[in-house]
């Protein structure tokens, strides 16, 4: 069996650094499914079919013929589809591309592998699914200047092909820097607290990781400064992550940093203070593990780890929203966080 490393990463990162409660690799839509917006993407798919922008981009199946959409969407397959569910019945779509070539992405045709991918994996998004928040990403760590100059200005044409039909989407290219401080470093950040050794990337991450700690222990005697991982600025990291992810990670380290005062910690069990000050946060960030996890409907409100503070044990809420996100970087950043 073939294992792409590449797709293992980007799944350990749409789960954990993405909050995507399901994802799935090499999705392909089922032709039993119903097709919610099939007349509107099948006329759109027509359009891009007709349009001299992408005459070299055109969908062709046997012998050069015209594809049709039908045929398309049976085809079609998205290396990673995954949803992030909010409140209510609300979700967010990635639908996520990978490559990676080792000395910079080289298809046949580069522009034209990946302004497809982008645009049928639009139709499939919007065919079978009801979001209407779609994030489509093509990953790859390392692309030459040339090929780059050469790309970028045809997913702008996608990007302006797509407004002008008033579709509301978001096309975005994951490369270079861009693609480690907006994956690399948060995946890194948060594998320590990764339980689910079946993801591939994470146990080889934590196997590399055991290799340092061994080398570090037989140069013990050398003083060598060790990068800290997870010193990305958090205002910097913040628009690439879920407002969960940023609460398990820099507000765990700062509960347990032990920096904030008695009188903070009183105010974070304060439902009105935490109200004002995270974003219309529904539940006190601190409560004491006597007053238990769980709402009177039974539904888990607070992490299970518990926090020690001043000999008294404390559950962080686990409900946060993006509508949270701007308050809690503020709260963060505020306290050196």
């Amino acid at each position: 069996m073939k294992i792409e490393i590449a797709e293992n990463m980007l799944y350990s990162w749409l789960r954990h650094c993405k909050c995507c409660q399901i994802v799935q690799t090499n999705f392909k839509a089922s032709s039993f499914w119903p097709k919610n917006n099939e007349q509107e993407m099948e006329a759109l798919f027509n359009l891009f079919q007709a349009d001299e922008r992408f005459s070299n981009f055109r969908y062709k199946g046997y012998r050069g013929r015209l594809q049709t959409f039908d045929s398309l969407m049976k085809d079609t397959e998205c290396d990673l589809l995954a949803l992030a569910f909010d409140e209510g019945n609300s979700y967010k779509l990635f639908a996520v591309e990978s490559a990676f070539h080792e000395n910079g992405l080289n298809y046949n045709d580069t522009q034209k592998k990946v302004i497809q991918k982008f645009f049928r994996n639009y139709l499939m998004a919007r065919t079978f699914f009801t979001s209407d928040s779609i994030e489509l990403i093509f990953v790859s760590p390392k692309i030459g200047e040339t090929t780059l100059e050469r790309l970028n200005p045809y997913i702008q044409q996608l990007r302006d092909f797509l407004a002008e039909q008033h579709q509301q989407v978001t096309i975005r290219l994951i490369e270079g820097d861009e693609f480690n401080t907006a994956i690399m470093e948060p995946l890194s950040h948060a594998i320590s607290s990764i339980a689910d050794e079946s993801e591939l990337f994470v146990r080889a991450m934590k196997l590399w990781r055991l290799n340092e700690h061994n080398v570090e222990r037989r140069n013990a005697g050398a003083h060598r400064p060790v990068a800290n991982r997870a010193q990305a600025p958090v205002v910097q990291a913040a628009n690439e992550l879920r407002a969960g992810y940023i609460a398990q990670t820099r507000l765990f380290e700062l509960l347990r940093s032990g920096r904030l005062s008695q009188e903070e910690i009183a105010n974070l069990q304060d439902a009105s203070y935490c109200h004002r000050n995270f974003g219309r946060l529904r539940y006190p960030v601190l409560k004491s593990t006597e007053q238990g996890r769980f709402d009177d409907h039974g539904r888990a409100r607070y992490y299970s780890e518990e926090f020690v503070i001043g000999q008294v044990h404390y559950y962080v809420t686990n409900d946060w929203y993006d509508r949270n996100k701007d308050a809690l970087v503020a709260y963060l950043v505020a306290h050196d966080a």
